[in-house]
């Protein structure tokens, strides 16, 4: 039996940690060739070794997506490797968590915009470059549910991530045409190396959740492996949330 992603050329951003790290895996073992990037290049060559040890098609290259020119090299080094590009993963993202009014506008602003939305927006032109004269390809895009409901100390990161929404929404309209494909998956309360099991902040967001309980990465990178898969041609521009039903009905305040 083929696997879901046999041959598919892929890249993955922030894959050397979190739910990046578990997409790799993920996309490995449906038998894609992957390109994974992530900024810690000890981390990610070692990833590197370990995936290839067990058969894994792989390229680690190392970049830092708040540079335009380091988003660029993403694409280059893929297609200079495999020749193409078949799905961008575009999933490196982080937030800073205080009131608005104390935001320091480089760190807490610029910082975040840019890798959690221009970075994404870069990549994708850089693939449509590659996509769009092969007649296919596909972007999935890694939002939040903060970009569907408002998040408290958090302002940054949520309109950088309903941002990332509308963005994949206007690509999956403007590039449909062209055979190419874009959704996003918008986690909620997830185990990560941010956010450990069985902490106070697990904890806390659990208040939140109707169920009590957490997503894990492992269970955001099935979804990403279905979006990435041929199973659903006719969806594009969707938002996969999974969030344990918070986004569902009223939920308790956290602060």
């Amino acid at each position: 039996m083929a696997k879901r992603l046999e041959n598919k050329v892929c890249i993955i951003t922030g894959g050397t940690s979190g739910i990046g790290r578990a997409c790799t895996e993920a996309f490995v073992r449906e038998g894609a060739k992957v390109v994974f990037v992530g900024r810690r290049e000890e981390r990610g060559r070692e990833i590197e070794s370990q995936l290839r040890a067990n058969g894994a098609d792989v390229l680690y290259v190392k970049g830092d997506l708040q540079q335009i020119e380091d988003c660029e090299n993403v694409v280059r080094a893929c297609v200079e490797k495999y020749g193409t590009v078949d799905v961008l993963m575009n999933n490196a993202g982080f937030g800073t968590f205080k009131p608005m009014i104390e935001y320091d506008m480089v760190k807490d602003y610029e910082e975040v915009m840019n890798l959690n939305l221009r970075a994404y927006f870069i990549l994708i032109k850089e693939c449509l470059k590659v996509m769009v004269p092969n007649g296919k390809g596909n972007i999935i895009n890694l939002a939040s549910i903060g970009g569907i409901t408002g998040m408290p100390m958090q302002v940054s990161y949520a309109a950088s991530k309903g941002g990332v929404i509308q963005l994949t929404r206007t690509i999956a309209v403007e590039y449909s045409k062209k055979g190419i494909r874009a959704n996003t998956i918008s986690p909620g309360l997830t185990i990560t190396e941010l956010v450990e099991a069985g902490s106070e902040v697990e904890k806390l967001l659990q208040s939140i959740v109707p169920g009590g309980n957490s997503g894990t990465a492992e269970g955001v990178a099935n979804a990403a492996v279905f979006c990435a898969s041929d199973e659903t041609p006719f969806m594009t521009g969707a938002n996969i949330v999974i969030d344990g039903g918070v986004t569902c009905g009223p939920c308790a305040p956290i602060f």
